[in-house]
């Protein structure tokens, strides 16, 4: 089974926040702002939790870039040996028109044994993080707060940036029905 595969089963590609996007069991969701995903530190950030899950790898994949014609997807593998460098290359390089740096798509990361998945929609400035059991959510606290994420709550009360000060009623609403503890 490859990677996109993986993905697929867990994350409902087509759907937006602040509709449900993770399929399954995922109790412990934490919300961020998107652009801790395309920051320098990033890749040492997926290290912490891949070290705490017990992972060699993870990839973050453009989800409005899947094509249900081609296997052939482009993602960017984050394992011990990337570096801020490589992974920064990586974002400004990839892309057909533009690098994904500078674009508004959607994006997800995720580990090979999908103990936690990151959903981002970057044109909202906005991103999650869906753990599958609430011990992985406890012992992945450091790397939580490199990306200073929260719960929905604490997100709605304390806005981590700009996207999430900026959404609308409905949109809290809609997102404290979802993603609430």
């Amino acid at each position: 089974m490859n990677n996109i595969t993986l993905l697929l089963n867990v994350l409902a590609a087509n759907n937006r926040l602040p509709g449900r996007v993770v399929i399954g069991s995922f109790p412990k969701v934490a919300f961020f702002d998107s652009d801790n995903i395309f920051h320098p530190s990033f890749p040492e950030t997926v290290r912490s939790f891949l070290n705490v899950m017990d992972c060699d790898q993870a990839w973050l994949v453009n989800l409005d870039q899947l094509d249900d014609k081609s296997d052939k997807v482009r993602s960017i593998e984050i394992n011990s040996s990337t570096t801020s460098i490589d992974y920064m290359s990586e974002l400004n390089r990839i892309g057909t028109t533009e690098c994904w740096i500078v674009g508004t798509d959607r994006f997800a990361c995720f580990p090979e044994n999908l103990r936690w998945i990151i959903y981002c929609e970057k044109g909202n400035e906005i991103a999650l993080i869906g753990f599958r059991n609430a011990q992985d959510y406890e012992d992945s606290q450091a790397a939580i707060n490199r990306i200073h994420a929260v719960s929905i709550d604490e997100a709605i009360a304390n806005p981590p940036g700009f996207g999430f000060a900026n959404f609308s009623e409905k949109w809290r609403v809609d997102l404290m029905k979802n993603y609430g503890w």
